[in-house]
């Protein structure tokens, strides 16, 4: 689990002892799922890298662990990516919405106000594009599926870190976080409710929460995608060409109707 990082050195300070390239000072911090593959989680990196010209990561499990915890890293860098993977039923959402470790990342990455965007590997968002155009998927059910998030039933290595979880996501959403516009009560994809708001006022807040977090950084990597410059810069980047890009640009303006 992710507690026991702090037992032993991480491959990064093993690294930097050593002298090795490419170790230093973070300027993103990653939100990840443990579940990711390593080869899916290095390409949407390396496509995020080309996007947004950033070049260190703070990638729990490789990097060493804070001893203030987590969020004074998030709170220091100032800039989170959410990595949107693994995704393997495009209705269920990428896993890392399902993890309370990765949202309690998401409370405080909101909480700081730091610069949010998103990766996914190009292969990915080419698939589903592809899927697309051939009618086996559309972009509503990718949108609804980011919108449909439950800390209440979301995974944790165990019951103690559930509740330890939720709490520090309960006291970030207390602090008065700025999560979406007045006008949306509730997360909206094509003009309707996705369900209805729940009795959990935490469960409604951590959606507006994401929704908000996502709806700006998804336009910016549909953005860059569809420019295609080299040197382009922009909030993140799918890198799934024009059709990755028409479908990010679909998922973004869905999560603002």
């Amino acid at each position: 689990g992710r507690a026991l990082q702090s037992l032993c050195p991480s491959p990064c300070a093993r690294l930097s002892t050593q002298g090795a390239p490419g170790v230093g000072r973070a300027n993103v911090f990653v939100v990840w799922a443990y579940a990711t593959p390593l080869a899916s989680l290095v390409a949407a990196l390396e496509q995020y890298r080309d996007a947004t010209g950033v070049d260190c990561f703070w990638i729990e499990g490789f990097s060493t662990a804070p001893p203030n915890g987590v969020e004074a890293v998030v709170t220091r860098i100032k800039h989170t990516v959410l990595v949107l993977q693994p995704w393997e039923c495009a209705d269920e959402g990428p896993l890392t919405l399902h993890r309370l470790d990765c949202l309690k990342e998401l409370a405080y990455t909101a909480l700081s106000g730091a610069h949010f965007g998103v990766a996914i590997e190009p292969a990915l968002l080419q698939a589903f594009a592809t899927a697309e155009a051939g009618g086996d998927l559309d972009a509503d059910d990718l949108a609804a599926a980011l919108c449909s998030v439950d800390p209440m039933k979301a995974a944790a290595p165990s019951a103690e870190e559930a509740s330890l979880a939720r709490e520090e996501i309960e006291r970030a959403l207390g602090a008065g976080i700025a999560l979406v516009s007045p006008k949306q009560q509730w997360p909206r994809v094509g003009g309707g409710q996705v369900g209805t708001p729940p009795t959990q006022s935490v469960t409604w807040t951590v959606n507006r929460m994401v929704a908000g977090l996502l709806r700006e950084a998804i336009a910016d990597a549909a953005t860059f995608d569809d420019a295609a410059a080299p040197g382009a810069r922009g909030g993140g980047g799918g890198g799934g060409g024009a059709d990755g890009a028409a479908l990010l640009g679909r998922i973004a303006s869905l999560l603002d109707a």
